[in-house]
């Protein structure tokens, strides 16, 4: 079946409850742009994660491969697993993070960062597809 950029991605959507299920995403690139207002998860591994241009989103990660960029975005509250978290131009990011490099953090403020809690029942395999410790 041919993959469509419209069933890996959230634009423009408001005040929403947004779910990717397990076995929806399956390694894809996702995206998650000009959000407002909604509750986000994606509740599966995937190669790397965009947000940009959110505002006052709530936003959960799946194991991420490679990269999370979160850019152009304010009042964000995330659990984020990933090898690599990036952002640039944010303001208002609280992130329970499990990550592999050292986060890449630029013209950025209010940032508060803790530790990854979270759990459901695909999360340790899909930890180890995407090559993250569980």
């Amino acid at each position: 079946s041919d993959l469509k950029i419209e069933d890996f991605m959230f634009s423009h959507r408001s005040d929403e409850v947004l779910v990717k299920l397990p076995d929806e995403v399956c390694g894809q690139q996702f995206i998650i742009e000009n959000c407002a207002g909604c509750d986000i998860f994606v509740l599966d591994w995937s190669a790397q994660v965009t947000v940009e241009e959110c505002t006052d989103c709530r936003i959960f990660l799946g194991p991420v491969e490679a990269a999370v960029y979160i850019r152009n975005s304010r009042d964000l509250q995330c659990v984020i697993a990933c090898q690599q978290l990036r952002t640039r131009d944010v303001v208002n990011l609280s992130a329970l993070l499990l990550c592999v490099a050292q986060p890449s953090i630029e013209a950025t403020r209010g940032v508060r960062l803790g530790c990854f809690c979270f759990y459901y029942a695909e999360l340790q395999a899909q930890l180890l597809r995407a090559r993250l410790s569980p």
